[in-house]
């Protein structure tokens, strides 16, 4: 076998598995430069099969979903990506994505992230926050109300009673 065919066949193994070109070589080596025998004898070597690998791969990609519901139902499950991509799309036109996610909240349709088992709902938080947000800007108003109301009475106090009576009150 000649040096070209025989990198063509290093670089093909190397594709297909993280090998370096000697572990590659000894596996073609040991397999009379038969590419399928030298995968599936590196294969069994490295103890997790190429289809884990692929499966595990593919499932880090799509791991994460994005899940919209409403009233409880499930409406369509994505992977993550699709959504962060037709996010990025989105902020070409800001105000078209302002108002499909303003139309999300208002609908009442729920998305919910899952990643590694773990559920977070985007609703349930974005509204938990709003309220946090309305009861913070209520007890401001209510402090500023009362402020106000105590600086009214101080200068009502300091006032005291007209001393401009005396001055304008004529006697018959």
């Amino acid at each position: 076998m000649d040096n070209k065919d025989l990198m063509e066949l290093i670089d093909e193994i190397k594709k297909r598995l993280r090998v370096s070109y000697e572990d590659a070589k000894a596996a073609l080596e040991r397999n009379q430069f038969n590419l399928v025998e030298a995968l599936d004898d590196l294969e069994e070597r490295s103890g997790i099969p190429i289809r884990e690998k692929v499966e595990e791969t593919g499932a880090r990609l799509t791991g994460p979903t994005v899940t919209f519901r409403r009233g409880g139902q499930d409406l369509v499950t994505v992977p993550a990506v699709v959504v962060l991509a037709i996010t990025l799309i989105g902020l070409k036109r800001p105000k078209l994505l302002l108002g499909a996610g303003a139309a999300l909240l208002l609908s009442g349709t729920d998305a919910a992230l899952t990643c590694q088992g773990r559920e977070v709902s985007l609703h349930e938080s974005v509204f938990r926050r709003s309220r946090k947000a309305a009861a913070s800007v209520q007890e401001m108003r209510e402090r500023l109300d009362d402020r106000l109301q105590d600086m009214k009475d101080q200068a009502f106090q300091k006032e005291g009673p007209s001393h401009g009576d005396r001055y304008f009150t004529i006697k018959l």
